[in-house]
């Protein structure tokens, strides 16, 4: 049997038949959620400081499109005093409403580390310049341990966060109705 090579309009042709797009049912959209339900992408440009500058996004995929389903990824972004601060939670896409606990961790992380980089900044003002400096310094270790226990502090209030999330939607009719049980932190 013959193999037919195809041209590059065919193949487009047969995968676009394969493309779905559904939008995002009504039921899975609650009052008070997360305000991305109803949004393709979510995007972030901070402009230049220097020579850097921060273009964050995201986009519902290909997989919540063909289900109809939410995208559960999130992120924010924050320039501190000169320092770029990114934070990104891949949401569970087997949980109805991770979207929910990627924002609200990510949201949380934010708001810690960007006050609290504030006051390491001050209490620590050679911190941008020991972090410059050979890993092998002890300055530099001694900079990038008080950070990594920053970053530590962040993740915990992070998930105090996704916890508060929870507590404050678990007995929401509009949820619980959704999932046809009371809703569980793992949700």
């Amino acid at each position: 049997m013959e193999k037919k090579n195809l041209s590059d309009h065919e193949v487009t042709e047969y995968t676009a038949s394969l493309w779905k797009y559904n939008a995002i049912p009504s039921e899975n959209v609650m009052p008070g959620s997360a305000p991305e339900d109803k949004t393709e992408n979510h995007t972030i440009f901070i402009p230049a400081i220097g020579n850097f500058q921060v273009i964050a996004a995201r986009v519902r995929g290909k997989k919540h499109k063909h289900e109809g389903s939410n995208c559960d990824d999130w992120f924010e972004t924050e320039n501190t005093e000169g320092i770029f601060i990114s934070i990104v939670s891949d949401g569970a896409g087997s949980k109805i409403f991770s979207r929910i606990g990627a924002r609200a961790a990510c949201g949380r992380a934010r708001f810690f580390l960007d006050a609290h980089l504030k006051k390491l900044l001050k209490t620590y003002p050679n911190l941008r310049d020991d972090l410059s400096k050979k890993m092998s310094s002890p300055d530099f270790e001694e900079a990038a341990g008080i950070l990594a226990s920053l970053v530590q502090d962040a993740m915990l209030e992070a998930r105090e966060a996704v916890e508060k999330a929870y507590k404050d939607l678990k007995n929401k009719e509009n949820y619980t109705k959704v999932v046809g049980r009371e809703l569980q932190l793992n949700d």
